[in-house]
């Protein structure tokens, strides 16, 4: 009787594995998927930009780059901040510069969200230098006047522009990253208006007391650019003039990529110094940079940075 019972069990067994064995897809099933479902990416795509294109869109790309001063963003905070009231938001008293992490409504109508860092000091003199204006924005934040205005920031945003003691040079430093916008009065014109997104370093100098800049390096970029080019990114770009000794004032040194409408890269090449008293190869030193589309050379650029060494918003 023991026997009869294990070998209907085991009979079961074999039934319900060959059940399943008749039910189980093909181990090669995956190589029957409709094809609408396989991107194959086009090998050696063409360029959509030409040379000319390529350079129009770097000098309006630049235009944007020297109007990133990040002033805007703290004077735009500065408004907005004069709508605060004695509970909304609270201010924590701990720290030696406005901090507030809430979300609230004043008894006007205001309305704030999020958590802001800020701090500006202006006309103070520390070690080594006299501080004409010094700000930082650290974080996360909307608010809404009874107006109906709006501020934006979401990131951080510094400047500091100061003078040597004992020299005569100065120096202007901008920092930031992020994104940020504000819908009310004032401001028009500058980049805080426009729907960018930011992450840009520029570090500018004038020496012996010139009143132009004689050295300027930028990195970072943005993105949200309109036009032929949605972004560019710069990577140790950097130039400087006679007036330090260059030997190729003409050309930066340094790489500019830039972004068309399809997400395809070009990338132009500038051949100056590497760094200030850097040596370069003088029959390079044209001003114009190499441009090239997924490693492939296009032919030179030739791009007046001029601009850069001569700031109409920045007194020296």
């Amino acid at each position: 009787m023991r026997l009869l019972s294990l070998w209907l069990v085991l009979s079961a067994c074999a039934t319900n594995n060959e059940s399943n064995k008749d039910t189980a897809l093909p181990k090669d099933s995956a190589e029957d998927l409709p094809e609408e479902y396989i991107f194959e990416e086009e090998e050696n795509p063409d360029a959509l930009l030409s040379l000319g294109e390529i350079e129009l869109g770097i000098l309006e790309s630049f235009e944007v780059l020297h109007s990133l001063n990040p002033t805007f963003v703290h004077d735009a905070y500065a408004q907005v901040k004069d709508e605060a009231d004695e509970s909304c938001p609270y201010f924590y008293e701990d720290y030696d510069y406005d901090f507030w992490s809430d979300s609230c409504e004043t008894e006007a109508g205001a309305v704030f969200s999020g958590q802001i860092q800020y701090w500006r000091d202006q006309n103070i003199q520390d070690e080594f230098y006299d501080i004409h204006d010094e700000a930082s924005y650290n974080g996360d934040a909307k608010v809404t006047t009874p107006q109906g205005e709006t501020f934006v920031g979401s990131g951080y945003a510094y400047r500091s522009a100061k003078t040597g003691i004992d020299s005569p040079n100065s120096y202007h430093y901008w920092s930031m990253w992020g994104e940020y916008g504000w819908s009310g009065p004032g401001l028009e014109g500058t980049w805080i208006k426009e729907d960018y997104s930011v992450d840009f370093t520029m570090w500018s100098g004038n020496y012996y007391g010139s009143n132009w800049a004689t050295y300027t390096s930028l990195s970072g970029g943005l993105s949200g650019l309109q036009g032929d080019i949605n972004t560019i990114l710069l990577r140790e770009f950097m130039i400087y003039g006679e007036e330090l000794g260059s030997e190729c004032a003409l050309e930066p040194y340094g790489t500019i990529s830039v972004r068309d409408n399809q997400g395809n890269w070009y990338d132009v090449v500038f051949d100056g110094p590497a760094y200030w008293g850097g040596w370069a190869f003088k029959p390079y030193c044209d001003g114009c940079g190499m441009a090239y589309f997924r490693g492939e050379e296009i032919g030179p650029s030739c791009i007046d940075f001029s601009s850069w060494l001569d700031w109409e918003q920045i007194t020296w």
